[in-house]
């Protein structure tokens, strides 16, 4: 499995082969101790060479600029310049105190010439000096002494030591090669434990000068001698040594050529409780009045001591300029994949600066680890990324830098190096095994079941960026844990899809029971407490189908609403029995998950079918209006996910609910309440993606012909009803204004032909609503309004009624015509639509009626009147104008045309069983029903039962007819 971690990418070479690791690292030879550096070993020759060894120390050792500015000023003060006198060392546990005590240490003692020391040519020229002397040193390490016992130096016979002055003097003595300067200045102070006062201490500088007093950890032996007995202690009282400090200080600053260096503790591990708070607050009074106080490691610069601490020099620097440009050019082509940070100038060098460790795992350790109370800065990084190195220069890793998602959280060393400093380091290794980086973890598991996610390790990569970069942390919640931004920066390589990791973490978020997110799930992390995901993934198993679609409904007529061009909108109906069959508005009904629609199957017909027999059934009956019907169907695609959501919320939900019966504290109660929030916000989103398809039955120009369905995508960036209204109107699927050249297409092409010049309102309407090949218009209105328009247009005429000739079975009379005008109200149950040409005979009739009229009135046919207000309008001559319909005759009788049949049986309940027998069904069968099926456009067939009791009927008669109605499928009721 680890061999799938192993990236190659052919146009970078892998880190292992532009740098290698120094040979202890790479051999694991590498012990806690070896970077845990101890003053007092180096001055008793017992420490490591790389420590013991000036060439070796400055060779390995980076010097910041921190140690510069202190070895700056040190060479000035020892050699009569500016220097400060005192100099206090105080950053936090594992800052680099001891390692500028080192670099002090062997400069002023100049057991080499300076020359062979790396970069100190450099300090010296900084200094304005060509040379520095040999300065005599004396060391104090707190730690390493014993103030409840004397000493007595080997070199030194005759000469016991009790006190921290008694211990410099003798020192300083030593290096100076003279016993009697200890003699003169301390020896009697030394004996009685008291101080020996500022004076001694001077004229001591001064003999010894030029000298440098390093003190290391002395809080760490005040703490020894604090509150204790102090007459037996021979390193006298506590209120003593702080006498002596105080006088120390003046001392080194009325001196001419001396220096003191004294480290002191920050963080509380360091200090000590109590006793050594106290301490520290009373060194600090007498160390303030003069020291100068120097930070030896700044942030940027713990890379390059790490780094040269771990890894040879690099000879090919071409090689390193290539990874780190291939990277952030990488970062700055695809802003929106990685932090705003990273696309600046900056982060270039800042890649070169920490290569071949990427900036991210420095960052990590140094903002996030190192805010751990006793997580060493300096230390701590070394040992941890030393064992990283190691396990990856022994795998053969091939990445071009080594990223958090490198970090071999499997291997126990690794990962015990970290979790050591967690207050709940046992928690931690199961929790690593099982959702971290195990053998049989979930990550590898995932990774095994999904070559997208194998090829890269994905889900391991993932998991091991979320615990190196969040378990340590405490922050609060809701700006806890690592955004998706920064993920991509520690898990991805050049040319790598985003989209693969984050689809790899939604289903890492799915199946870890540790893995928190906020609610809006940007940001991520492990924590040793679960997350209630296991109770709502087994509630989820446990929810009724029945819930989920009851919820999907109501949340579906909440985000759709009202629709401009639907009046009317049906929520998942059970039924066809449900959708009223009329002819007033347009309807919209939304299909159930079941009926769902796939774009790329052409064999799934569910939703087709399905509004199929909504538009051609009402119940057991034949719908008439089949145009009034549009379809919403949801994609096949996304109901799986929809269902999922929607289970996850009611789970959240009967968890919230049940937050008593389960105890949940304040945190997991909001924690739930975030989770109701944002699984609702996501299954929203969900049903606007899902429930996308609108389908609109057609036909071709014949009511026989099959239904063909146009079927579109209503995904848009407005709100559900908007886009189904937009996508209504883009197709001309329902008309809102309808030209009245097309109304007149439609009369000429179905009705105005074969003699036929009028319709009937009420029958086009009818039949507007009813055929699919027709068009669909919103409501009324658009037809009034078209009508109108055609009128007055002079496309049409409009009547209220019609005379109907019985000798000829045609119109004899359009009454209350209307023509050139659109000032008239449109009758849908008796208005009549007139063909112009008719309308044009009518109107012409009735002009050369008006004029015969007038010419008889006058008495004279070829009268001037006459002429004047008839003339010749027909174009014929005056004495031969047509002949005009007589409107004043009588009806001719005719044989009427029968347009229903009704036919009903009463039957005595007493003969009931003998008059139901199966003769008389299949003789209303065959014998009536198959002859009015020829000619009939509707059959509505009833069997009614209608029942009384005077006393009212008995509970259980109510409940037995009740319960038997509704599995015969009969529709009644009890009245009262």
């Amino acid at each position: 499995r680890e061999a799938l971690l192993i990236k190659q990418m052919p146009e970078l070479p892998a880190w292992r082969r532009v740098i290698e690791p120094n040979a202890d690292v790479a051999a694991g030879r590498y012990k806690n101790a070896d970077f845990a550096a101890n003053l007092a070993d180096v001055a008793n020759g017992n420490a490591p060479q790389e420590y013991l060894d000036p060439v070796d120390f400055f060779h390995r050792t980076y010097v910041t600029h921190g140690i510069q500015k202190l070895l700056i000023q040190a060479i000035r003060r020892i050699t009569g310049g500016s220097g400060d006198p005192v100099i206090q060392l105080k950053t936090s546990f594992g800052g680099g105190k001891t390692h500028t005590m080192l670099a002090l240490y062997h400069l002023m003692r100049k057991m080499v010439p300076v020359s062979k020391m790396r970069g100190m040519d450099n300090i010296l020229e900084e200094a304005g000096v060509d040379d520095i002397p040999k300065v005599k040193v004396a060391v104090i390490v707190g730690t390493a002494l014993d103030p409840s016992k004397s000493k007595t130096p080997a070199n030194m016979p005759g000469i016991k030591i009790n006190t921290l002055w008694g211990e410099i003097g003798a020192q300083l003595s030593l290096a100076a090669g003279d016993f009697s300067l200890y003699d003169k200045y301390i020896k009697d102070a030394d004996k009685k434990s008291v101080s020996p006062g500022y004076q001694a201490l001077r004229d001591l500088f001064d003999a010894c000068s030029p000298c440098m007093v390093l003190i290391d950890e002395l809080v760490a032996y005040a703490r020894k001698i604090y509150g204790k007995d102090n007459d037996k202690l021979p390193a006298g009282t506590f209120d003593n040594l702080m006498t002596f400090i105080q006088e120390l200080t003046e001392a080194a600053n009325a001196s001419k050529n001396s220096l003191v260096v004294a480290s002191i503790p920050e963080s509380d591990e360091e200090i000590g409780g109590e006793s050594g708070r106290k301490t520290l607050k009373t060194i600090e009074k007498f160390f303030g009045r003069i020291e100068s106080v120097w930070n030896p490691v700044e942030a940027n610069e713990s890379f390059e001591i790490v780094r040269r601490r771990l890894f040879k020099s690099c000879d090919d620097e071409k090689q390193i300029d290539l990874i780190c440009k291939c990277f952030a050019k990488w970062y700055n082509d695809n802003p929106s994949e990685f932090p705003q940070e990273v696309r600046e100038n900056d982060y270039f060098k800042k890649l070169k600066g920490c290569y071949p460790i990427h900036p991210t795992i420095f960052d990590t350790l140094y903002n996030v680890w190192a805010q751990i109370e006793n997580f060493q800065r300096t230390r701590g990084v070394l040992r941890f990324m030393a064992g990283v190195v190691h396990y990856l220069w022994q795998i053969g890793d091939e990445s071009p830098v080594i990223m958090p998602w490198a970090i071999p959280f499997c291997d126990s060393d690794v990962s015990g190096e970290l979790i050591k400093y967690l207050s709940e380091s046992q928690v931690w290794s199961p929790i690593i095994n099982t959702q971290v980086d195990g053998k049989d973890s979930i990550p590898n598991k995932l990774d095994a079941k999904d070559t997208r996610f194998g090829q890269i390790c994905a889900a391991r990569r993932i998991m091991r960026t979320i615990m190196f970069t969040t378990s340590p942390s405490r922050r609060a919640q809701n700006v806890r844990g690592i955004s998706q931004l920064d993920m991509h920066l520690c898990v991805m390589m050049p040319n790598e899809k985003a989209s693969t990791y984050d689809d790899a973490l939604s289903k890492l978020e799915d199946s870890l029971s540790n893995l928190y997110s906020s609610p809006d799930h940007s940001h991520f992390w492990l924590d040793t407490r679960p997350t209630l995901r296991k109770e709502m993934r087994d509630r989820m198993e446990k929810c009724d189908d029945s819930d989920v679609q009851k919820r999907i409904s109501s949340m579906l007529g909440n985000r759709i609403g009202k629709c401009t061009l639907c009046e009317n909108i049906h929520i998942c109906p059970s039924s066809t029995a449900d959708i009223p069959d009329d002819s007033r508005s347009i309807r919209l009904i939304v299909l159930s998950m079941h009926q769902n629609y796939s774009p790329h199957e052409s064999g799934h017909l569910l939703a087709q079918q399905a509004a199929l027999d909504f538009l051609v059934h009402k119940g057991d009956k034949a719908r008439l209006y089949k145009n009034t019907l549009l379809f919403l169907a949801p994609d096949n695609g996304g109901k799986q996910m929809l269902e999922k959501g929607v289970r996850e919320l009611l789970a959240w939900e009967s968890i919230r609910k049940d937050a008593n019966v389960l105890n949940l504290g304040t945190v997991e109660v909001k924690e739930v309440a975030n989770n109701c929030e944002a699984s609702e916000k996501a299954v929203k989103r969900q049903i606007e993606e899902t429930y996308c398809w609108l389908m609109v039955p057609t036909q071709e120009t014949e009511a026989n012909s099959p239904i063909e369905w146009n079927i579109e995508s209503i995904r848009g960036s407005e709100t559900m009803n908007k886009n189904i209204d937009r996508c209504l109107r883009e197709s001309e699927s329902v008309i809102e204004e309808w030209s009245p050249r097309f109304l007149l297409n439609q009369l000429n092409q179905f009705y105005f032909k074969e003699g036929k010049n009028y319709l009937d309102v009420k029958t086009l309407w009818q039949h507007l609503m009813s055929y699919c090949y027709m068009p669909r218009l919103a409501h009324q209105q658009v037809l009034q309004k078209s009508l109108r328009k055609c009128v007055k247009d002079e496309m049409c005429g409009y009547a209220s009624n019609v005379m109907i000739s019985e000798a000829s079975d045609t119109p004899v009379k359009f009454n209350g015509l209307q023509t050139k005008t659109d000032a008239f109200n449109v009758d849908f149950a008796g208005g009549i639509i007139v063909k112009q040409s008719a309308v044009e005979a009518q109107c012409e009739a009735e002009r050369l009626k008006r004029e015969e009229e007038s010419g008889m009135n006058d008495g004279s046919p070829d009268s001037d009147t006459a002429g004047a207000t008839g003339g010749n309008l027909s174009g014929h001559p005056h004495g031969d104008k047509p002949s005009t319909a007589d409107f004043t005759a009588q009806p001719v009788k005719r044989e009427p045309v029968m347009h229903r049949f009704y036919a009903c049986k009463h039957i005595d309940v007493a003969n009931f069983t003998k008059e139901m027998k199966a003769d008389f069904i299949r003789q209303i069968s065959e014998e009536i029903l198959a002859n009015l099926i020829r000619d009939t456009n509707r059959i509505d067939i009833r069997f009614e039962i209608d029942a009384s009791s005077s006393r009212g009927f008995s509970k259980e008669t109510v409940r037995t007819v009740d319960e038997n109605a509704t599995v015969i499928g009969l529709d009644g009721a009890f009245e009262e």
